[in-house]
């Protein structure tokens, strides 16, 4: 029997109610994680090696629960740990985060200020809602094969300006999960920056710069210091 729960006419309680029924089961993500989710494969891209190497095992691990809790400082040694970890914890996403100075899940027995990152994956995130000002079919958490071509051509052109402006080649572009996508660069010059270099790389990429309303609409506004990559597209 299908049972239907009533909701409030209104704008808000039916997005509600879409974003709801859209999100996964407890028993879809444990399927997810036993099935489907290729952890040596991932393993494989975060270690950057074979065997298990400090690239991973200092790694740190967050999880995020069902009901808000979060939880930090997970690592792992091997990918079948990681693997058996996840089933067993079954959250409903898990965040893969820098590499330390040290193991993060030791960090209680050591001083304070041992633990330090220092390398992390230079990733870039697009979100369909950053669109919301210019495309026409979909907003909010709506999404539709129309608007998606956003995220394609956004997709194309940042590809581009890692590979010609940056000179990075080991990147790879994956579903953010909800709306969006993510790209993950990990060429060691792109993991070995700190926050002052990747905020020039992401101001650097940032094609829309400041932003004019024209006719209800954002037009495109480029900066005066013109990338390479924006010239072959402006």
């Amino acid at each position: 029997m299908v049972e239907a729960t009533a909701v409030n006419n209104t704008e808000d309680g039916v997005a509600q109610t879409h974003e709801n029924l859209s999100r996964p089961s407890e028993s879809d993500m444990l399927f997810y994680y036993q099935r489907i989710l290729p952890f040596k494969q991932i393993f494989k891209w975060l270690n950057h090696s074979l065997k298990p190497s400090k690239d991973f095992t200092m790694r740190e691990f967050a999880y995020e629960y069902r009901l808000g809790a979060y939880q930090r400082y997970n690592s792992f040694n091997t990918p079948e740990e990681f693997q058996k970890s996840v089933v067993t914890a079954n959250p409903t996403r898990f965040e893969v985060g820098a590499i330390y100075t040290v193991n993060p899940k030791e960090r209680k027995s050591l001083p304070k200020n041992a633990m330090k990152p220092v390398l992390k994956e230079l990733v870039f995130d697009i979100d369909l809602t950053d669109y919301d000002d210019i495309r026409t079919c979909c907003s909010k958490t709506d999404i539709c094969k129309k608007c998606w071509k956003f995220i394609q051509v956004a997709s194309e052109v940042i590809s581009v300006a890692l590979r010609e402006d940056f000179g990075f080649t080991n990147f790879i572009w994956v579903f953010s999960g909800r709306r969006g996508a993510h790209c993950w660069v990990s060429d060691m010059r792109a993991r070995s920056l700190d926050e002052l270099g990747r905020k020039a790389v992401v101001e650097y990429l940032n094609v829309l710069g400041q932003k004019s309303l024209k006719m209800g609409k954002s037009s495109l506004s480029l900066k005066k210091a013109v990338s390479p990559t924006r010239r072959k597209i402006a």
